[in-house]
């Protein structure tokens, strides 16, 4: 049974609304996944703690679903949504117990180093899915994984792909891992380095570069050829580019 929401007062648009911010997504461990998509996504993962659409919704599709659902006024529901062509629709969602770095699986891991634009953060977290990495770290000085813009820019692979959570220090636990560093000093070009079984790329921030103290840990550094007078990648861009020349070389073999 769906239930009608009109009230500000209303308990669970008070908890909504207060996803907003992200000392209320980490005190509650809640976050917000708006439009269709993500909320099928967030529903197949088993992700959702619950639903809220708006009032004029279509809610067909939802029959059947063994969740609670919420129909917002028309008003209540614009506060809660972060787009300004919504679907109408948001899910409530859990978010991810965070993996132990000790546990990573896998031949090729992303560490994003103080990355601090929910949409880049995001789409590199799509591509890390896309490239078959086995996980995301995320150190200290990055954008809240779970930003409401963030969270759309990874178009659901944020429920399917494992997240980390570690400092610089911690990198000391992948030692079978070639830790490659995308910077311009000291670096080989992408296209002539050589890798390792195990890779684990490092994107910095996209205003900075890789900290000091991340760079020290580099087994690899590497650059990208550019052409023209730019000075650098959009970070999210540098590090599709890596994730998929390492992609291509262990395809052919």
């Amino acid at each position: 049974m769906i239930k009608y929401i009109i009230s500000s007062e209303n308990k669970i648009y008070k908890e909504a609304k207060k996803l907003g911010s992200r000392s209320n997504r980490t005190k509650t461990g809640l976050f917000i996944a708006e439009g269709e998509r993500l909320v099928n996504d967030a529903i197949a993962c088993m992700a959702t703690q619950y639903i809220i659409i708006d009032e004029n919704y279509d809610d067909t599709n939802l029959t059947g679903l063994d969740l609670e659902i919420y129909r917002f006024s028309s008003k209540l529901f614009k506060e809660i949504s972060g787009t300004e062509t919504s679907q109408g629709i948001v899910a409530v969602c859990k978010m991810k117990k965070s993996e132990n770095l000790r546990d990573v699986r896998g031949d090729m891991l992303v560490i994003c180093d103080g990355v601090s634009d929910p949409g880049n953060l995001g789409t590199i977290i799509r591509t890390a899915e896309c490239s078959g990495a086995s996980g995301v770290v995320m150190l200290a000085g990055c954008v809240d994984v779970y930003n409401p813009k963030t969270v759309r820019s990874t178009m659901g692979s944020i429920f399917r792909i494992p997240l980390y959570f570690a400092e610089a220090q911690d990198l000391a636990m992948l030692s079978n891992y070639d830790i490659v560093v995308a910077m311009l000093n000291d670096a080989c070009d992408l296209y002539e380095a050589q890798f390792g079984n195990k890779v684990a790329i490092v994107i910095g921030s996209e205003a900075h570069g890789v900290c000091v103290e991340v760079a020290s840990c580099a087994t690899k550094k590497i650059k990208i050829p550019m052409c023209g007078k730019a000075e650098s990648l959009n970070a999210s861009v540098a590090g599709g580019i890596i994730m998929y020349e390492i992609f291509r070389r262990r395809e052919r073999g």
